[in-house]
């Protein structure tokens, strides 16, 4: 309703009016005006999909069509990840034709994706723990490695605890090695299972049942 953004209409005035002179409590337009646009702009409970599908502008000819999307978070996530230091990600920036993507070639591979979580979530949310220095060395604001990480280990346990569970992988017992190959241990200790072995299975079942079912009647 703010006439400088150039969206407001004389309808969008006049229903307005007559909004307030039929309730006369409400709060100033201005708060209701900031009120909606933050519940409009609010993304916190999108996914990733989501948000890119949100306000999604098209426009299609020639058998092309091509879409642009708003991006509701700043690249500093891509400062977070390079200046990673707990853990080094040993980041390299992979060739790419696409000027606005940025991907990576991930040296340190002992860290997985639960190790990445939380600098994600730090960048997202605005802990100073993503930008660790070394240990012994004072961190952001003058704080020392323990109280970032301090600091880091409450914003896992108090935002989004939901995601690490996602995250965590199935435990499964270990898969001997070569478990499928003839002469194994395994190979001789289970039962051979076949089509016949089966079916004689089940017509045993079927007879062992007709024997012990009593006698039906004849009318």
């Amino acid at each position: 309703m703010a006439p400088e953004a150039g969206k407001v209409t004389p309808k969008d005035s006049k229903y307005v009016a007559q909004l307030e002179a039929h309730f006369p409590d409400l709060p100033s337009r201005s708060n209701i005006f900031e009120s909606l646009q933050k519940a409009k702009f609010d993304v916190s409970g999108l996914t990733t999909e989501q948000m890119l599908r949100k306000d999604l502008k098209t426009i299609s000819g020639d058998g092309t069509m091509l879409a642009i999307s708003a991006i509701y978070m700043d690249l500093e996530i891509c400062e977070a990840l390079e200046c990673s230091r707990c853990p080094p990600l040993n980041l390299t920036p992979a060739p790419s034709h696409h000027p606005n993507l940025r991907a990576y070639f991930q040296g340190n591979a002992l860290a997985s994706r639960k190790k990445v979580l939380p600098i994600l979530r730090d960048a997202l949310w605005g802990h100073p723990g993503a930008m660790k220095t070394p240990s012994g060395t004072p961190g952001p604001e003058g704080c020392s490695q323990e109280q970032m990480d301090d600091e880091l280990g409450k914003a896992i346990n108090t935002l989004i605890p939901e995601m690490c569970r996602d995250d965590e992988e199935p435990v499964l017992p270990p898969t001997p090695m070569n478990s499928l190959v003839d002469e194994c241990p395994l190979d001789r200790g289970l039962p051979k299972l076949s089509a016949e072995a089966i079916f004689e299975k089940c017509s045993q079942i079927t007879i062992a049942r007709s024997s012990t079912s009593p006698p039906q009647k004849k009318k």
